[in-house]
């Protein structure tokens, strides 16, 4: 009878160790699908908002965009909006709403740092969430990436000189 017991307990143990490793690799695959569903949606919410930084230079340029960026702009933060929902983290979901929310009760954004700031803290949180949880990356260093006169609008007078104060570089 003894003689059994060992058998016997290295089939249970082998076939839990399977059940183990296989809804590990389960698991493993959802979260693998999860990140590329959350990649792709953040994906759209940094693409429309280089679209706007790039109407923003064409604008000062006084190039007139061949095609209505406004409206293409509300479908990709409506599919961003809807997409969120599932797989933004929670920081990632109130910076976006509140980033919403400051250009509603400001719809002709007067002031450019403010709405860039609100639009930069959604950015930082993506990066946090997808993986950098430590980055000093902040919505200073954002706007400096993406505003070829920053050197300029930080100085008095300049659209970032108060937003300039508020935030370390990397």
């Amino acid at each position: 009878m003894t003689g059994y017991i060992v058998p016997i307990l290295v089939l249970i143990l082998g076939g839990l160790g399977f059940i183990v490793r296989q809804e590990l690799e389960k698991r493993r695959k959802v979260e693998e699908q999860l990140s590329v569903e959350k990649y792709q949606t953040y994906m759209i919410f940094v693409d429309a908002m280089f679209g706007v930084f790039h109407e923003l230079a064409l604008s000062r340029e006084k190039v007139k965009p061949a095609h209505k960026k406004q409206d293409e702009l509300v479908i990709k933060l409506q599919e961003f909006s809807k997409k969120v929902i599932f797989y933004g983290s929670d920081d990632v979901i109130r910076e976006f709403q509140a980033f919403t929310m400051y250009s509603q009760e400001h719809p002709d954004a007067p002031n450019v740092a403010a709405s860039s700031e609100a639009m930069a803290k959604v950015i930082v949180a993506i990066r946090k969430d997808m993986g950098q949880p430590d980055t000093k990356f902040t919505p200073k260093t954002f706007i400096k990436q993406l505003t070829n006169d920053y050197h300029i609008q930080r100085l008095p007078g300049g659209a970032f000189h108060e937003f300039d104060k508020k935030y370390n570089d990397i």
